[in-house]
């Protein structure tokens, strides 16, 4: 079984988290650690429509580019991608 953390670890080794500028967001923005992953979606940016996607795939994953969370956010709704993240439990 794979598993959020080896996937953390595979793309650090490959592309180093320590190598971002102070102001990037890079890692796991959203975890569900103990889930396994056994199927996930790769793009640019997470937006809904990207959600859907992978909810449609089954996929326990997205490994995007851009972080959903880029900046400290003030309000939380349903309609956010991160919300959405959590509400249907992709990392």
């Amino acid at each position: 079984m794979t598993y959020l953390k080896d996937i953390y670890k595979f793309i650090d080794e490959n592309a180093p988290y320590s190598l971002q500028e102070s102001y990037d967001n890079s890692g796991m923005n959203v975890r569900f650690d103990g889930k396994p992953i056994e199927r996930a979606l790769v793009a640019l940016d997470i937006t809904n429509e990207i959600i859907e996607e992978a909810r449609e795939k089954n996929a326990q994953l997205i490994v995007t580019h851009h972080p959903v969370i880029f900046r400290a956010k003030k309000t939380l709704d349903s309609n956010d991608p991160a919300v959405k993240l959590c509400i249907y439990g992709i990392s």
